[in-house]
């Protein structure tokens, strides 16, 4: 789990498509739950 949560938090929060602020850190979690089952 720690990997993909690395991998995904290199990426630019812009490349999730929605950011605006702390906005984009939830965006970002979201991911990290759908992806890594986080």
């Amino acid at each position: 789990m720690t990997e993909c949560l690395q991998l995904v938090a290199k990426r630019p929060y812009q490349d999730y498509g929605d950011y605006s602020g702390t906005r984009g850190e939830y965006v970002a979690v979201r991911l990290w739950r759908g992806n890594c089952g986080y």
